[in-house]
């Protein structure tokens, strides 16, 4: 890894043009820009150093090769499709203070095995994880109020989710082709699920639903939301 690789202006790196599988970002650097590293298929590790604020959206799309990295608590947002398509990583902490985690942020990331989602995180966009074919478990946090659409699909390895009290939202295909997933309980604040949340899934499937008969009729709900058995308070609903 070589100083020249980095094309670095006003504190913005604009580009790497390394072919180093270990890359340590320079200290000085505040904002990783739109793009940086993508397509740095020879990149196994990065360290992004504190003091990084921003990393630009598609900043290390198709780097297939990379397998870890550390996000620095001073980083506050992950961009739209920032790890998207890289197929090789395998963990990720997001840390405290990260309040959005952006559409297809980590679509594709067929290796990534587990997660944190922090509770300081209030949004995740559509895609943020799809296709993420070993993630085994997530736990959304309560600061959570929507799951948008796709956020989970075909988490085909997916065996334990906990939505939490006061999502509202479920959205179109959130966790269509889970087909891990033995069961899930829905909270009693939903108030709306979309077309395909729950279908494609493992067959006899459970949903269970948190509220009461009286909640889960003022539910809005698409005509194709689901293809499995619901229960509620212990009850199936027929």
């Amino acid at each position: 890894m070589e100083e020249d690789d980095f094309e670095i202006e006003g504190g913005i790196l604009k580009e790497y043009t390394g072919s180093a599988e270990i890359v340590e970002i320079p200290a000085g650097v505040t904002e990783i820009g739109r793009s940086a590293f993508e397509d740095c298929t020879s990149l196994v590790s990065v360290v992004i150093p504190e003091g990084v604020t921003y990393i630009g959206s598609h900043a290390f799309e198709d780097c297939t090769s990379l397998e870890s990295v550390i996000i620095p608590s001073s980083v506050t947002e992950i961009e739209e499709g920032v790890f998207c398509h890289c197929t090789s990583l395998m963990s990720v902490a997001i840390p405290d203070g990260v309040t959005e985690i952006g559409r297809s942020a980590f679509d594709d990331c067929r290796s990534l095995a587990s997660v944190i989602i922090p509770g300081s995180v209030t949004y995740i966009g559509n895609y943020a994880f799809g296709q993420c074919t070993s993630l085994a478990s997530v736990v959304i946090p309560s600061s959570v109020t929507e799951i948008n659409h796709h956020v989970f699909a075909s988490c085909t390895s997916l065996k334990s989710v906990t939505i939490p009290d006061g999502v509202t939202y479920i959205g179109e295909q959130a966790f269509s082709g889970c087909i891990s997933l033995p069961d899930v309980t829905i909270p009693g604040t939903v108030s709306e699920i979309g077309e395909y949340a729950f279908s494609f899934c493992k067959p006899f499937m459970e949903i269970r639903f948190a509220g009461s008969k009286e909640q889960w009729a003022a539910v809005t709900k698409a005509k194709t939301w689901r293809s499995c058995t619901l229960f509620c308070k212990e009850r199936m609903l027929r």
